[in-house]
């Protein structure tokens, strides 16, 4: 499978141990695990985005209907690339 990374915003509307999710643009609900933004662990929920924070982060993978997110900046990079000029 060759990996597409796409730019998307959204908001944050749960959060979770685990990550947070976050409601794109487009209506779909994506998953933003804690390792794709997290600088240090142990993780804390006190330094999660919390629900009604907007995100900009990269799409990266998709399986089935449940998207998945980065804010790595390598990731981000790479989406923003993918944008036309």
């Amino acid at each position: 499978m060759t990996s597409r990374f796409k730019l998307v915003h959204g908001c944050v509307v749960d959060v979770q141990p685990f990550g947070v999710f976050v409601e794109l643009d487009d209506g779909r609900v994506a998953l933003l695990e804690v390792v794709n933004f997290a600088e240090s662990r142990p993780y804390e929920l006190e330094e999660y985005p919390q629900v009604g924070t907007a995100i900009e982060a990269a799409l990266i993978y998709m399986a089935g209907e449940q998207p998945r997110l980065s804010q790595s900046p390598k990731h981000l990079r790479q989406a923003v690339g993918d944008r036309p000029s």
